[in-house]
C-alpha cells in the first residue's frame, strides 16, 4: 500500500471491532466451546491448587476448543503483511522504520480474526512448519525447546530476513476469566547493514468464561536500530476493567478511550523526528500519511507440497479435525500428546 494523506482515505473499522475497543471474538459465536471450556477450567483449577505453573500455550486442550491449525501456523498468519518489509528494504532509514512499524500494526488483527474463539493446536517438540508466497518469500518455523517453550521462526524475503525466537507464556487471571500472553523472545529484522530489534506488546483476552470475549493489546511496541540510532515507540491506550478506560484532564470532561488506539513516536539520536497515531483495527498514520488501513489485505501464505514428516500440516489430529472426525481426532491427540510429554522428558534429561 502506498502512503496516502488521511484526507483521501475513507474511515473503515474492522468488522469485529468492539465499540469500546479490541476485537470482539464473541461475534464469531462460541461454536460449541462452552462445555469444553468448563472441562478445561476444572483441569486448570486442579493444577493451580497443587501450586503448579500452567502455560496455556502448551496446556493440552480438547479438540472442541481448538481450530485445525497449529500454533506455528498462526505465527505465519500474524506476519502476513510481508510486502511492507520488502518495500522497507529498499528505503532509507527513516522510511524504513515507518514501514516496519506499519508491518507489525497491520498484523495484530490477523491471527485473532482467523482463530475466533478457538485456540490453535499446541505445538509439540520438534514440530515444524513451512510456507511460501508467490513472490518467493519463505517462512520456516520449528519448536526447538520446552520449559519454557521456544519456537524459532524465520521469514526470508526480498532484501530482508526476520528472525523470531518466540518464548510465549499464557496465563489466566481474575478467576481464570482473563488470558494474559507475554512474548519475551528476541525478534530481529535484518536489512542490509541495519538490524532492528523488536519488543512485542502484551496481549489480553477478557471473558474467557463469562461475559463478552474481547482481545486487546497493551503496553508498547518498541523497534530499535543501533546502526541508524533510530527508534520507534508505539504506546497503546491504557485499558481498565477489560474494556476501555477513562482519561481525566484538569477542568476537562471525562473522555472514553478506545483501547485499540495508539500513539507512535519516532526518534533519531533520542530526538523526536516523527509522530503518528491510529488503531490496529483501522489504520496507522505517520506524519500525516496513512501507511496501512484495514481495507488493505496481504497476500496469503501457501502451504508447501513437499514437506518433512514433522510439518504441522501432517499432524494426524489436524487432518481428522479437517475431516470433521472430532472424536477420532481427540483420541489421536491424547495419544500424541502423551508421546510429546515423553519426548520432552528425554530432552530435559
Amino acid at each position: 500500500m502506498k502512503p496516502i494523506p488521511k484526507s483521501q482515505l475513507k474511515h473503515y473499522r474492522h468488522h469485529l471491532a468492539h465499540d469500546k475497543g479490541g476485537i470482539h471474538q464473541s461475534k464469531h459465536g462460541f461454536e460449541g466451546t462452552n462445555e469444553a471450556m468448563g472441562d478445561v477450567v476444572r483441569l486448570l483449577s486442579t493444577q493451580l491448587l497443587k501450586g503448579k505453573f500452567v502455560n496455556l500455550l502448551t496446556f493440552k486442550k480438547p479438540v472442541k476448543l481448538c481450530k485445525a491449525v497449529s500454533f506455528l501456523e498462526t505465527i505465519a498468519i500474524e506476519n502476513s503483511y510481508t510486502d511492507y518489509l520488502s518495500k522497507a528494504s529498499h528505503q532509507g532509514p527513516y522510511e524504513q522504520i515507518k514501514l516496519i512499524t506499519s508491518f507489525f500494526v497491520a498484523g495484530f488483527h490477523a491471527a485473532p480474526e482467523f482463530m475466533g474463539v478457538k485456540a490453535p493446536l499446541e505445538p509439540r517438540l520438534g514440530e515444524t512448519y513451512q510456507a511460501y508466497k508467490e513472490d518467493g518469500t519463505q517462512f520456516y518455523s520449528e519448536v526447538i525447546k520446552t520449559n519454557p517453550q521456544v519456537i524459532l521462526s524465520i521469514i526470508d524475503g526480498d532484501g530482508y530476513r526476520m528472525t523470531m525466537n518466540n518464548q510465549t507464556v499464557m496465563i489466566t487471571k481474575n478467576q481464570m476469566n482473563t488470558l494474559v500472553a507475554d512474548q519475551s523472545g528476541i525478534i530481529t529484522i535484518t536489512m542490509g547493514n541495519n538490524i532492528y530489534k523488536v519488543q512485542y506488546p502484551q496481549m489480553l483476552v477478557w471473558g474467557l468464561i463469562m461475559g463478552e470475549r474481547i482481545l486487546h493489546y497493551q503496553g508498547q511496541l518498541i523497534i530499535i536500530c543501533e546502526q541508524t540510532q533510530m527508534k520507534a515507540i508505539l504506546q497503546f491506550d491504557q485499558i481498565q476493567d477489560g474494556i476501555g478506560s477513562l482519561v481525566k484532564g484538569f477542568f476537562k470532561k471525562q473522555e472514553e478511550v478506545i483501547s485499540d488506539r495508539f500513539n507512535v513516536k519516532i526518534y533519531a539520536d533520542d530526538s523526536i523526528v516523527g509522530q503518528g497515531k491510529g488503531s490496529w483495527l483501522d489504520h496507522i498514520e505517520i506524519d500525516g500519511l496513512v501507511y496501512w488501513n484495514i481495507q488493505h489485505k496481504p497476500t496469503k501464505w501457501q502451504q508447501q507440497e513437499n514437506v518433512i514428516p514433522s510439518d504441522s500440516t501432517l499432524r494426524q489430529d489436524r487432518k481428522l479435525m479437517l475431516e470433521g472426525q472430532l472424536n477420532e481426532a481427540w483420541l489421536i491427540k491424547q495419544t500424541e500428546d502423551q508421546q510429546d510429554e515423553q519426548d520432552q522428558g528425554l530432552r530435559r534429561k
